[in-house]
């Protein structure tokens, strides 16, 4: 998990560097900030699970950057979302168990109504976290749904505000925190944590917009072959070896628009993981390597802003493989540019971070390096 630690803070950086200056436009008053408490409840989702004796309450603090007035080119087509980062604490109603999560969330907040005094935003975000009393099997057998201090976390939220005076807004809303380790180690049931906040929100005034509509790149309707290797690590057991899965992967991407765009392509994936659990077993004499790789076919999907893309895929898993529990993979993560995708489409190097899944359940954290052609 040390790697993905360094992989953060360069997300935190990209985000940074995405959100910040582009032709001479960038406006120190386009910062403000942001403090709200939580009260909810953790949902039991799994049928071992501690005894929940209180509800779950979280303190959060952000730092905001509003687009329409730093400009990144990006910003125009998403029209001028918030960029933030949110510190915050929460517990998750059985201290001795389960304890609480320290998280960085860094996210970006779209406006659905904004009106003169009233705007209504979605909120998505991912980040890290500390969770302090996971699974131990000496210390904390307690602890069935996490087995590791550092966990990737998960921020969905629907925020209401109004203004009650220059620049200070009153905020309210639902929102989800989710907690996994993405089966780095078991277990791994997850903590999925709804709740309902209220606080205030600072946001400087604003300045005139600029429309750099015309200084982007047109679209174009060419494809761009890409290639990608991808390494990951998973745990079969509690408390048992780490062992490596390794991918690659070959496709196409098109672009929708100039923020927008999808791409299909195939997978290899050899999980070693697998083949050891064979060769242990005697199951499959002759052929576990073949039962420990798999073939997937996918279509995805990537928006971009300015140095940082958020990538989805789905596909099909093309043949049998030991341990198959279905045809389905998933992919949810960051792709990470050392180009600014404002100003090129092609031939790009890039680096990311996701979490890979079979059917909804994360099977592991896979590190990305890849070239866009």
């Amino acid at each position: 998990m040390a790697k993905c630690i360094g992989w953060f803070f360069f997300f935190l950086l990209s985000v940074y560097q995405c959100t910040g200056q582009e032709n001479g436009l960038f406006y120190m008053g386009a910062y403000g900030g942001q403090v709200s408490s939580h009260v909810g409840y953790i949902i039991p989702n799994n049928r071992v699970f501690p005894e929940i004796k209180s509800p779950s309450y979280q303190l959060r603090g952000s730092l905001l950057k509003y687009t329409e007035l730093s400009r990144p080119r990006w910003g125009y087509f998403y029209k001028y979302p918030i960029v933030g980062f949110d510190f915050g604490y929460e517990s998750f109603g059985n201290r001795e168990a389960l304890g609480g999560a320290i998280s960085l969330i860094p996210n970006l907040s779209f406006y659905l109504i904004r009106k003169e005094k009233f705007n209504l935003r979605i909120q998505a975000g991912l980040g890290l976290a500390y969770l302090t009393k996971p699974f131990d099997k000496i210390t904390n057998p307690e602890n069935t749904i996490n087995g590791s201090h550092l966990n990737f976390s998960t921020l969905t939220s629907l925020v209401l505000s109004y203004q009650l005076s220059d620049g200070i807004f009153l905020e309210s809303g639902p929102s989800v925190t989710h907690y996994s380790n993405g089966n780095y180690a078991k277990p791994n049931v997850g903590a999925n944590l709804p709740d309902w906040s209220i606080g205030l929100r600072y946001q400087p005034q604003r300045a005139p917009k600029i429309e750099d509509e015309a200084y982007l790149p047109s679209v174009t309707s060419r494809f761009y072959p890409f290639v990608r290797v991808g390494y990951g690590i998973t745990e079969k057991s509690l408390d048992g070896p780490k062992y490596p899965i390794l991918e690659g992967t070959a496709g196409l991407i098109h672009y929708l628009g100039m923020y927008n765009r999808i791409h299909s392509g195939f997978s290899l994936l050899y999980d070693n993981r697998a083949y050891r659990y064979q060769k242990h077993l005697e199951l499959n004499k002759g052929k576990e390597f073949r039962y420990s790789t798999r073939y997937i076919w996918f279509v995805g999907h990537e928006f971009m802003f300015g140095h940082v893309g958020f990538l989805t895929e789905g596909g099909f898993y093309l043949n049998k493989f030991e341990g198959k529990t279905s045809i389905l993979s998933a992919k949810i993560g960051f792709n990470f540019y050392l180009k600014n995708t404002s100003n090129h489409r092609g031939f790009m190097p890039y680096l990311g971070v996701y979490i890979h899944s079979s059917f909804g359940e994360a099977e592991f954290i896979e590190l990305a390096a890849g070239y866009l052609f």
